[in-house]
């Protein structure tokens, strides 16, 4: 997975899909949460940071975890240039470390949770990171045919997901008030791929 997308990593906002697919996740993400400038969030799988972008002014620190080290170059480009004061980026193995303890008020990640094979570790790891009442939104792919991703399918080990296994996944790891919705579609050629948002909260 770490070499796929450190080989793409420069060209990976030239896609305006993706882009599109950002703004719209972060629209549901603040539809579904209550920020300000006193929470913490993280943004996991952040990539080349599209989300932790325009999730970083609604709160007083944002963090972005990633395992592609080419990815974070990118970002680290955008938060200099930008001068993002309140961002703090790592490079991160789920399968390795921890999320963190009690750091978070809010977690989101976006297209990632397909490239997890033990996804019941993520979100357990994700539960332990959070503060009571801190809330975790997750945007992936409705179970698929496995078209979505042009070959190589390297890192990929989930063809999306059913709704009711990730909200048992959630609520077995911890999280209460679990939602999951279709929030967009994407269009690819004459297919459609549905997208959920999952929404969780710590007690």
């Amino acid at each position: 997975m770490t070499n796929r997308f450190d080989k793409i990593a420069t060209e990976w906002d030239n896609k305006p899909s993706r882009v599109d697919l950002a703004n719209k996740f972060c629209a549901k993400v603040l539809s579904l949460t209550n920020l300000n400038q006193t929470k913490i969030a993280l943004d996991y799988g952040t990539g080349t940071g599209l989300i932790l972008q325009r999730i970083q002014p609604y709160v007083s620190r944002i963090f972005g975890f990633d395992n592609s080290e080419e990815m974070l170059k990118v970002l680290q480009q955008k938060i200099d240039a930008n001068n993002l004061a309140n961002v703090e980026i790592k490079k991160h193995d789920i399968d390795k470390e921890i999320v963190g303890k009690g750091e978070f008020d809010l977690i989101v990640s976006n297209m990632t949770l397909h490239h997890i094979k033990d996804t019941q570790q993520f979100f357990e790891k994700c539960f332990e990171a959070l503060r009571p009442e801190g809330e975790l939104v997750i945007g992936d792919l409705i179970t698929e045919d496995s078209t979505f991703h042009d070959p190589p399918n390297l890192g990929i080990f989930h063809l999306g997901f059913c709704s009711d296994d990730i909200m048992e996944l959630m609520q077995k790891a911890g999280f209460i008030d679990v939602s999951v919705e279709i929030y967009h579609t994407i269009k690819k050629e004459d297919k459609e791929y549905p997208l959920f948002s999952a929404y969780g909260k710590h007690p």
